[in-house]
């Protein structure tokens, strides 16, 4: 009657699989489940961003202490052109889920704001001063 008591191959299989298959659907469930969460808070962040009406594209801003022109608004991430001091332009990409820890300050009249000058013999390009002197 002991030798009744051993499992084939295919019946030890399909116990494991009848224990198991529960366990891999939750880890499976719960692992999309944050994947999506990521993903819907990344959108919800730039829709909010994009509708909010304070920010569009091309507006100039201050991002983190540095000037930058918002070039584009995106549904993941959004992008900032910014002109590094030794006048190389570049664009930094930014997630939007991290807008909320960004300092992002918009610049409402240019022309109110002194810029520095550049070190003699760089070119300084006139549209972004505001000193009569400059602009000739």
């Amino acid at each position: 009657m002991e030798a009744e008591a051993v499992m084939t191959v295919t019946e030890l299989s399909n116990h494991i699989t009848v224990l198991f298959l529960p366990i891999l659907a939750v880890v499976m469930t719960v692992l999309f489940g944050m994947a999506i969460k990521d993903a819907a808070a990344a959108i919800a962040k730039g829709m909010m961003f994009r509708f909010n009406g304070v920010f569009k594209e091309g507006d100039i801003v201050f991002l983190d202490g540095e000037r930058a022109i918002i070039v584009k608004v995106g549904v993941l991430q959004s992008v900032f052109g910014i002109t590094k001091e030794d006048g190389t332009y570049c664009w930094r990409y930014v997630n939007n889920t991290r807008m909320d820890n960004l300092r992002l300050e918009k610049i409402l009249n240019l022309s109110l704001m002194r810029l520095p000058k550049r070190v003699e013999g760089e070119a300084l390009d006139a549209t972004m001063s505001n000193d009569p002197e400059d602009k000739k």
